[in-house]
């Protein structure tokens, strides 16, 4: 159960419409939902539904620091729709830190699939 001041502030919001729509002109943003956000495309290469695109972006661009921030959050979400994600960390041989993370983490969830990879 969510604390009385987070619930208000849930229901309130942080800003209100005019400051909201403010920020968006000013970042020179478009408006979306969250739904959006989370299936949309943020650059020209084709996402599968469900994927968070920053995550995978951050794992298609084999910088061990955004591989291993992806493969946190993926795991401390459960984010499970990405372990598509988790085996292209283990593959990669450059890191082998972040391929006994990844490995770690298919062991965890321990997917009927894992033997398909």
């Amino acid at each position: 159960m969510l604390p009385q001041y987070l619930i208000s502030l849930k229901n309130e919001g942080f800003m209100s419409l005019l400051e909201q729509n403010l920020l968006i002109s000013s970042l020179n943003a478009k408006p979306v939902l969250a739904s959006e956000w989370e299936r949309g495309q943020l650059f020209d290469t084709q996402i599968s539904c469900g994927i968070i695109p920053k995550i995978a972006n951050w794992i298609e661009s084999n910088n061990y620091s955004n591989m291993n921030k992806a493969l946190n959050y993926i795991r401390e979400l459960e984010l499970k729709d990405h372990l598509n994600l988790v085996f292209k960390c283990w593959h990669n041989k450059e890191y082998p830190r972040l391929r006994q993370e990844a490995l770690l983490t298919i062991i965890e969830w321990k997917p009927e699939e894992t033997g398909k990879f």
